[in-house]
């Protein structure tokens, strides 16, 4: 559920705005800026700014720029067979080349000056008398260097000094199970303690033990400002305190992504389905930042697939699964939104998963699973005539009696053409209207059924055995709706209501 509604001012109103904003002082809290990069259908992995200034994307499509992923025909340039594979992390070393990794756990080096790219790593390495021992227990860390291990002992390569240093924990630390790369440190986790190898000294310390026992390296872990560390781990969030050494589980977070630290000491954290989580420095509160419909300046989805940080900017990349962009510069006021495709090139036919009936201008509505809806003409060639809400997964659409058009937008609630908006934060999957001009009825997931009064608001639930509505549909006044066990009939006029086992069906049947 949306914690607290995301609300930025309309760029319209920019310049009314600052006036009374700056007077309103700097002790109020600013919200995040938000800038929209519409990538086509291309989903985003990961994103690297490497020494020259190139931002560097890791796409479902393979490796590209974001100057590249602006244009018309992002991946038009010739480029090595290697790299049209799916980049899940991309590191810069010392000497500007690009270390990926791909989606099948397999490490490639490209160097973008020379156009040349290293596909045998381990012959790679083992040439440079390195260690190599597997692409989970490979990084690049602080300063562009290489650190590596196998259970027992780490190993530091500096490719411009070519350079090589052994550093030795501490007896009894146990096997080696990550490594991970933070600032200037390295982090080294084995089962029951993790270890910080600041850098320049390279000297391991026991900063505090695991939570519990980890067995594999299936988590994430980063350190904010406060040297506080984060930890997503088994579906939990936990923070151990700098001071204290104990850990502490974070709220009710979820299905992690990613956590990112800015220099402002703020923890953003990114989930694959419930948006992005703020915290302040110092905090353990976080504000929940959600796709909001029919606010377009926040989110573009929930659905969050990678965050990156640039400390030159000061800014957090936000990428969806499947495709787009979002940029959050903390502490700024306003947004800007600029998309790079019109709707007919952003629009992917296989995305559907709403749609109405053919209406009298012989055009109809169809909702996408991240594309918003599009109005496409229905005779001759198909064309789309128009397109509302982008970046929205559209989980229903219906067309009442008055010829208003509903949609229901996964967590976003139940949205009219003409403005009206209700049940926001839930998500609508099938709408009735069994009496002309009366209240709709609103299969909502995971709620049951919401009876609504669609100029008022006033909504009322419908009883029934389990929440989950498997099909609704409705019939001379009266609304029917099946769950796993029961046949419901409700008077839409009384909201009466009443049920049927669907072992009247006989057994072994199913509705469909």
């Amino acid at each position: 559920m949306i914690t607290r509604r995301l609300l930025i001012y309309c760029l319209v109103t920019a310049f009314s705005l600052a006036t009374a904003l700056t007077a309103q002082g700097q002790q109020e809290r600013k919200l995040p800026h938000f800038e929209q990069i519409y990538t086509r259908g291309h989903a985003v992995h990961s994103i690297c700014r490497d020494a020259d200034g190139i931002v560097w994307v890791g796409t479902t499509n393979g490796l590209t720029t974001l100057a590249q992923l602006k244009s018309n025909n992002p991946f038009s340039y010739t480029r090595h067979e290697a790299l049209n594979q799916l980049i899940d992390g991309i590191k810069k070393d010392n000497t500007g080349r690009l270390w990926l990794l791909t989606h099948a756990n397999h490490i490639l080096v490209y160097d973008p000056h020379r156009n040349s790219v290293i596909t045998d790593v381990d012959s790679y390495l083992k040439s440079l008398n390195i260690p190599y021992v597997n692409e989970r227990l490979t990084i690049i860390g602080p300063k562009g260097k290489l650190w590596t291990s196998n259970a027992k002992s780490v190993v530091c390569y500096d490719f411009k000094e070519k350079t090589t240093r052994n550093v030795p924990l501490p007896p009894k630390s146990g096997d080696i199970i990550a490594l991970h790369s933070n600032g200037d440190d390295v982090f080294v986790v084995t089962q029951n303690n993790i270890f910080c190898i600041a850098t320049p000294k390279n000297i391991a310390e026991n900063i505090g033990t695991t939570p519990y026992p980890i067995k594999n390296n299936d988590f994430i872990l980063k350190r904010d400002m406060g040297k506080n560390l984060w930890l997503a781990i088994d579906n939990r969030l936990l923070r151990l305190d700098r001071k204290t050494k104990e850990w502490r589980e974070i709220s009710d977070i979820k299905n992690v992504k990613g956590i990112v630290a800015t220099i402002q000491g703020h923890i953003f954290v990114a989930t694959t389905n419930y948006g992005v989580y703020e915290f302040l420095p110092g905090s353990t509160q976080p504000q929940n930042f959600r796709q909001a419909p029919p606010n377009t300046d926040g989110l573009l989805s929930n659905h969050i697939e990678a965050l990156y940080y640039s400390e030159t900017l000061d800014a957090v990349i936000v990428t969806y699964y499947k495709c787009n962009l979002s940029v959050i510069t903390p502490n700024t006021y306003f947004f800007n939104t600029y998309s790079l495709a019109t709707p007919a090139s952003n629009y992917q036919p296989e995305d559907i998963i709403s749609i109405t009936k053919a209406a009298d201008d012989k055009s109809f509505w169809a909702g996408t699973e991240d594309g918003g809806i599009f109005r496409i003409k229905s005779t001759g060639n198909l064309e789309i005539l128009e397109n509302k809400l982008r970046g929205n997964a559209i989980t229903a659409l219906f067309t009442d009696s008055e010829r208003h058009l509903w949609t229901g937008i996964y967590n976003g609630g139940l949205t009219a053409d003409n403005g009206r908006h209700f049940l926001q934060g839930l998500s609508p999957y099938a709408i009735e209207q069994p009496i002309e001009g009366g209240r709709l009825f609103v299969a909502v997931l995971g709620q049951g059924i919401m009876a609504l009064d669609p100029k008022t608001g006033d909504t009322q639930r419908i009883p029934t055995d389990n929440p989950w509505i498997t099909e609704l549909a409705a019939a001379r006044g009266k609304l029917y709706a099946v769950t796993n066990d029961f046949i419901y009939e409700v008077d839409a006029a009384t909201l009466g209501v009443k049920k049927t086992p669907l072992t009247v069906l006989g057994n072994g049947n199913r509705m469909r």
